[in-house]
């Protein structure tokens, strides 16, 4: 009640007085369409309530984003974050507090550097020549699907710029890894507006399983990504001029740090959830 009375002078859409706002979010696909017809008719700050779940506030206006990303203080994220931890683990995106500090810390430095953007243009243009090209070969269709093309050439980018890594994921179309990714977020998106939020009800659940089998994936393809820096390692005979993001985790790893090999991989995989989110 008290949480209620305490939000009350911030709008809100109808609602159901049990089931709260579920009845707009009922098709997950279109989530951020239903998102932003709120804000265009509620404004800039408002509430929805997604039982049994504390109601929640959706910010939109640039001068409450500005302060609460300014904040030292607001660094807790929402549950629907615990969703995401079967892949992401202790990422970026699921740590809270001073463990965030650490690990945000560390990680500015491979990102910062002008002189490491500089060096990204060559990767950026030789990618995009290979997009150009299949894009090309599609113009006669009267329907090109873009986003897949797109995920395919930031996950080339991401895997040479960040990591260090030759990939051809455009040429050779491996969606495995990608698609499995995508499949634990659309599983997180869907325990959140469902039953399946409690653990010994989604563990009963046919996407139980579903995310059993994606992170092994997941598995599997961040096994083949230490195999192949550990093979790199061995024939290296001395330190490369610039650093990527997963070669400075690595050698902080192999310097006794607070770096652990699972702070790696939950790492990698924060930053492959926001390929896969963000492409377009």
């Amino acid at each position: 009640y008290r949480r209620h009375t305490h939000l009350s002078w911030i709008p809100k859409p109808p609602c159901h007085f049990i089931f709260g706002h579920y009845g707009l979010f009922q098709d997950y696909t279109v989530i951020l369409e239903k998102l932003k017809d709120i804000t265009i008719e509620y404004g800039g700050m408002t509430r929805i309530h997604l039982p049994p779940m504390k109601p929640g506030i959706l910010v939109t206006d640039p001068g409450i984003l500005r302060s609460l990303l300014m904040s030292e203080q607001a660094l807790t994220k929402s549950r629907f974050y615990n969703f995401l931890k079967p892949l992401l683990g202790e990422g970026l995106l699921t740590i809270r507090g001073d463990r965030w500090k650490s690990h945000r810390r560390i990680i500015n430095p491979s990102f910062g550097r002008i002189s490491f953007l500089r060096n990204c243009i060559t990767t950026f243009e030789s990618k995009g020549d290979i997009l150009i090209k299949k894009l090309r070969e599609e113009s006669n269709n009267s329907f090109i699907n873009l986003l897949p093309m797109m995920k395919m050439y930031t996950m080339d980018v991401i895997c040479e710029t960040a990591m260090g890594l030759s990939s051809n994921y455009q040429k050779n179309h491996n969606y495995q890894y990608m698609r499995s990714v995508e499949t634990i977020f659309k599983i997180a998106l869907k325990r959140m507006r469902t039953l399946k939020r409690f653990d010994f009800i989604f563990k009963l659940t046919k996407d139980h399983q579903i995310l059993t089998e994606n992170l092994q994936v997941n598995d599997e393809f961040f096994t083949a990504i230490m195999k192949e820096k550990s093979n790199k390692y061995a024939h290296q005979t001395e330190e490369p001029a610039q650093l990527t993001f997963l070669d400075m985790l690595l050698q902080l790893f192999r310097q006794g740090s607070c770096i652990t090999e699972k702070n790696i991989k939950d790492e990698v995989n924060t930053m492959i959830l926001g390929v896969s989110d963000t492409s377009v």
